[in-house]
């Protein structure tokens, strides 16, 4: 069975986009692009991030600032621009959470 046959439907829909992620992993710090987001989570390229994987991360919202959340890789694939992974947030403060909401309902496209 394939990682992403045991997944349940996303609660919150996803809006493509184009940003920096920094995570502080183990590793120490890594840099990423966020291809789309949601309330619940987003997909990250250009990280070397196992399922099971905790991070804590910083969005770098174009035109609203930074939020900070933190997160669990659920699952990895390829993506035209490489490899990448999905991030759901376990937890991010009520004012993230509103810029992150702002910029999805002001920038973004549904996918």
């Amino acid at each position: 069975m394939s990682q992403l046959a045991s997944f349940h439907p996303r609660r919150h829909p996803r809006s493509s986009c184009v940003m920096t992620v920094l995570a502080q992993t183990a590793q120490g710090l890594i840099r990423g692009v966020c291809r789309n987001v949601s309330r619940g989570g987003a997909f990250i390229t250009g990280v070397p991030w196992a399922p099971g994987q905790h991070l804590r991360l910083q969005l770098e919202v174009p035109g609203l600032g930074e939020v900070q959340a933190e997160g669990e890789v659920l699952y990895h694939h390829q993506h035209p621009d490489g490899a990448g992974v999905g991030v759901v947030f376990t937890r991010i403060s009520d004012d993230d959470q509103s810029v992150l909401d702002r910029f999805i309902d002001l920038f973004c496209r549904p996918r």
